[in-house]
């Protein structure tokens, strides 16, 4: 950070431009700065809902110019790695502010998320590809087809939606795109690949009952292979005659942590699994944004996925630095937020940044536990899960910044005078706040007109013409419209044409 002259240089120089109009009046007026160029304070609110584990809106013809991979014609889409899928809000999100960050200099920056307690994975998932064909099904071919996906890991109840493929009574019909799709979501071998699972299919009227079984000492996440069984069934009672039985080799593709909200056959609102058996879990997500203060209230079973509060800042907790980053004059936190957008980072300063979720948990709990442990703990990523708490945020941001961090700031910043104020809200949900009873349009307005405080609200993949709160946040925060970027690169040229402004004074 460079440092500029200071509140007291600011002082000086009005000081002495009075003395030029009271005792030099005979010599033509020159224009005295009242401030030397200062860094602006910049606050950024980013959520971490699990409505962020959607896909913002992508037509066919973004994807054909390269802007986007996964159609999503109205917004707000299923995608299939979820939250770890760079095709999500919040993969797209932390990507973005990432690279504007990563590209701009001279701010005094800040950061927080909304509130989690007790945040826990319980377990994660594995997508995997079949690298043989399946058992021929008379009249359709092999299933599972060569190169074809599914879902292994942590099983859950098949009820847990429609039914497609839990039983006799609903099959996966192999003709429905749909009812197939959430057959092959549905997880296969268990959280330790143990577990045989059964499940039937349906095709030309007849119905299949199809088992994996795992190979004795398969592990999560590594090629693994499974015994294909495959009866045809006669009566609900009845799948006893064998039809063919094979041995599958599968590659692991890629991880996740599941956060289904719905059972859903239409786009945009596209489901296979409601939120019953999402692999992450918080408490409190309508409360608040996550402070410093709520350390205890963290921790699940004894074990905190939130950021360990650093209290030895003798200026007191509003300069603690924990799950809020504080803005400070002393250090513009830049860093700190790109390691919080990719974990890695925390590792190897020098690495590709890695936005996703899953791969910084351990694969298999240990001992007793019923949740996940960090592959490391200095690497911890942020997870999409829970509520929009927009009006709780914005006013637990309005309460730390106008208390003891203003008065502490005020008194000790040597720039203080000269410095002006921002905060960035990103959000991803077209009402923008899912919880009742604060006005996060109340607080940018008393913000802006008691404190001075700038409000820009950035929409990402917002479809809704008309987002009321949204533009009353703006308008009100002094910054007349929200944006709303449709895709990853207009949202990362937003935040920079937004930062760029910012330290040219708009």
């Amino acid at each position: 950070m460079t440092r500029s002259a200071g509140k007291g240089r600011g002082l000086q120089l009005a000081f002495i431009a009075g003395l030029g109009i009271a005792g030099l009046a005979a010599r033509p007026a020159v224009a005295q700065p009242i401030c030397p160029e200062t860094e602006p304070y910049v606050f950024i609110l980013l959520p971490e809902s699990g409505s962020m584990s959607w896909a913002p809106p992508c037509s066919p013809g973004e994807i054909a110019a390269g802007l986007c991979t996964w159609r999503c014609d109205t917004g707000d889409c299923w995608v299939p790695l979820q939250g770890d899928d760079p095709s999500s809000k919040l993969y797209q999100a932390k990507q973005a502010l990432h690279a504007s960050l990563s590209g701009t200099s001279g701010l005094q920056l800040g950061f927080a998320s909304f509130n989690q307690d007790a945040l826990a994975v319980r377990a994660k998932h594995w997508l995997y590809q079949a690298a043989g064909a399946g058992v021929y099904i008379p009249g359709w071919g092999a299933f599972p087809a060569s190169g074809s996906q599914e879902v292994f890991g942590a099983l859950w109840n098949c009820s847990s939606g429609s039914g497609e493929g839990c039983s006799y009574a609903n099959p996966a019909d192999l003709n429905d795109a749909w009812e197939i799709a959430r057959m092959r979501q549905l997880p296969k071998l268990g959280k330790a690949f143990t577990e045989t699972v059964n499940f039937y299919i349906r095709t030309g009227g007849t119905i299949y009952q199809v088992r994996y079984a795992p190979a004795a000492g398969a592990t999560p996440g590594a090629a693994t292979t499974v015994t294909e069984t495959v009866w045809r069934c006669n009566t609900s009672l009845s799948c006893s005659s064998l039809i063919g039985q094979t041995s599958i080799p599968f590659d692991p593709a890629a991880e996740l942590l599941t956060t289904n909200e719905r059972v859903s056959r239409t786009n945009p609102g596209l489901g296979y699994f409601g939120y019953d058996v999402a692999d992450t879990a918080a408490l409190n997500t309508c409360s608040s944004w996550d402070s410093n203060t709520d350390t205890a209230a963290d921790a699940y079973h004894g074990y905190d996925l939130r950021w360990p509060t650093d209290a030895s800042d003798v200026r007191g907790a509003a300069y603690s630095l924990g799950d809020v980053i504080p803005q400070d004059w002393l250090a513009d936190h830049r860093d700190a937020i790109l390691k919080r957008l990719a974990p890695n980072l925390s590792l190897d300063p020098a690495a590709a940044p890695d936005f996703r979720t899953s791969p910084y948990f351990q694969d298999s709990r240990q001992g007793t536990d019923d949740f996940l442990r960090l592959k490391a703990e200095a690497a911890r990523p942020l997870l999409a899960t829970g509520q929009a708490p927009l009006g709780g945020a914005l006013q637990a941001f309005r309460s730390w910044r106008t208390g003891t961090w203003d008065d502490t700031a005020m008194m000790e910043d040597f720039d203080w005078g000269c410095r002006r104020h921002y905060l960035v809200v990103i959000t991803g949900s077209d009402g923008g706040d899912d919880c009742s009873g604060t006005n996060a349009c109340a607080s940018t307005s008393a913000l802006y007109s008691m404190y001075g405080v700038k409000t820009y609200v950035v929409g990402f993949g917002v479809t809704n013409p008309s987002p009321t709160l949204l533009s009353c946040m703006a308008s009100s925060g002094g910054t007349t419209a929200p944006y709303r970027p449709r895709t990853r690169q207009e949202l990362t040229d937003t935040l920079t044409s937004i930062f760029n402004a910012i330290k040219a004074g708009s």
